[in-house]
């Protein structure tokens, strides 16, 4: 009597169910694209345009937020590690946008065209900064705390990868490096915290109730390069060219790794739901970063070029108060 034929071992396919209002395709592109817009304004030079890409990346970033802070204390299901995985580096891909460094002039004849501009508002940087703490907190309450709640889907069966130079598992040794680096963003929070105390304490002491009303309340901060003399006697800001290229190649490989992080942990995790643009909330965000994008290449280009004579009499100018 012949034995009966082993039956074959069970293959578990593992899937889950996204959040498309947190991550899904149309907010993720319309997020890359508004990074893009926001370094792009820095290394193209487009002054007027700064203010306008720093202000709808922290939109991003303030609405990214309140969705993650929705889903982690709202949603009914438990918020899983590779969520957190996919949306945090969202979240936190803005600062390395924002952090890079205005291309600055490298000579003095340049300087002399381009004298020192107001960079970015106190509020707008103060806005930043909690919110970076906020992040960094929740970061430390899901590695340290919110994860041994989440679940995995078919238990150990189902195992979490990512990506971290390679294709990485989700371990016990991976959690604990997300663990020292959400520490080390709120120690760095901390520490810029108490320096900004000190100067305000510093600044109350030694200015008058006007003069402090002024500075609390001016729309924006000076940028801080070492400034130059030029010929007609403005002052000028001249900047190593080193220095730019190396800080802004510095964070567009910082928004390179935070995107294949986000891709590539929804792709080796079969994450479901969430690559479609049926509904508004996708295709808002894919608008908004998309029009940053063109925005700021055509301001780019046109003060390159130095075609369009202001005054609305070519398609220069019809295109320039059409994107205004």
């Amino acid at each position: 009597m012949s034995p009966l034929p082993s039956s074959p071992a069970t293959t578990t396919i593992c899937h889950i169910n996204g959040d498309e209002d947190l991550y899904g395709i149309g907010v993720r592109t319309g997020i890359y694209a508004q990074w893009v817009a926001t370094l792009l304004s820095r290394t193209l030079r487009v002054p007027e345009e700064i203010t306008a890409s720093d202000d709808a990346n922290l939109c991003f970033q303030l609405a990214l937020t309140a969705v993650l802070l929705f889903v982690l204390t709202g949603r009914k299901e438990p918020f899983m590690p590779v969520e957190a995985l996919i949306a945090l580096p969202l979240c936190f891909g803005g600062f390395a946008a924002a952090s890079a460094p205005f291309s600055l002039p490298t000579t003095a004849a340049a300087a002399a065209a381009a004298p020192c501009r107001q960079a970015t508002s106190l509020v707008r940087f103060l806005c930043s900064l909690h919110l970076f703490g906020i992040l960094a907190g929740v970061s430390c309450w899901f590695w340290w705390y919110g994860i041994e709640h989440g679940h995995n889907v078919a238990g150990d069966q189902c195992p979490y990868y990512t990506f971290l130079f390679a294709k990485v598992k989700v371990s016990d040794s991976l959690i604990g490096f997300y663990r020292f680096l959400a520490v080390v963003g709120c120690v760095v929070f901390a520490g810029i915290e108490a320096v900004l105390l000190v100067m305000m304490v510093h600044v109350v002491s030694r200015c008058s109730r006007h003069e402090l009303a002024t500075y609390l309340l001016n729309a924006q901060m000076p940028i801080m390069p070492k400034p130059s003399s030029t010929t007609t006697g403005a002052t000028a800001c001249l900047q190593a060219p080193w220095a730019s290229r190396i800080m802004a190649l510095l964070c567009l490989v910082i928004m390179a790794v935070m995107v294949m992080v986000v891709e590539f942990t929804i792709s080796w995790n079969g994450v479901n739901g969430i690559n479609d643009l049926k509904a508004a909330g996708q295709a808002l965000p894919l608008a908004v970063g998309i029009a940053g994008v063109v925005r700021v290449l055509y301001r780019g280009l046109k003060s390159r070029v130095g075609v369009g004579s202001g005054h609305g009499g070519g398609l220069v100018d019809e295109l320039d108060l059409a994107l205004a």
